[in-house]
């Protein structure tokens, strides 16, 4: 019964603080290296956890810019996005875009913010942000958990 216990602790131990079990990349290391994968066009999963609302949507990208969000492995979409409602603003606070999820690391420590984030070794991408992990409990803090990026054309 020990053994499966040390085992057990040992798996947990290996995959802590990396990604694709590679060093972690710093911020500056994924941001270029996203920028060198260059998609502009694509869709991916973003998990958003808090202390009041846990949210999952599947956010398809265009140039760029958000063009579809569903509930993610359906078809049943969580926003109609109409470029002339004015609601963009809204809609990319809600469902970012890669480059928008880099931009919510830098904007969360200017605000003065505790945040850890790790990155795709592959593409650079974000795939964990937590903003003040230590309030989580109490509402003050949240994690976005991204993945399953495809690229679309």
């Amino acid at each position: 019964m020990k053994f499966k216990y040390i085992y057990l602790l040992g798996i947990v131990l290996l995959s802590c603080n990396t990604v694709d079990g590679n060093k972690s990349l710093s911020f500056d290391e994924a941001k270029a290296q996203w920028e060198a994968f260059g998609a502009d066009s694509y869709s991916y999963i973003l998990n958003t956890y808090c202390f009041c609302n846990n949210t999952g949507a599947e956010i398809y990208v265009e140039n760029n810019k958000v063009v579809a969000v569903y509930k993610p492995g359906t078809n049943e979409k969580l926003v109609d996005i109409n470029p002339n409602d004015g609601l963009e603003a809204e809609i990319a606070s809600r469902y970012p875009t890669i480059d928008e999820l880099f931009e919510e690391i830098v904007e969360a420590k200017e605000r003065g913010n505790s945040v850890r984030a790790e990155f795709d070794h592959r593409v650079g991408m974000p795939v964990e942000i937590v903003v003040n992990e230590e309030q989580m409990a109490w509402d003050g803090g949240y994690a976005l958990f991204a993945s399953q990026l495809e690229r679309i054309k």
